[in-house]
């Protein structure tokens, strides 16, 4: 829902935001698995 309004607002940040988003949730999973 928060990323929606980003987007509507203004989408170059929101793509910032959302890679950054999937960065990190990969980040997470990568050291689930390194564990």
């Amino acid at each position: 829902m928060h990323f929606r309004y980003k987007c509507y607002y203004d989408h170059e940040h929101c793509l910032g935001d959302i890679r950054l988003f999937i960065a990190i949730s990969r980040q997470i999973r990568f050291h689930e698995t390194c564990d």
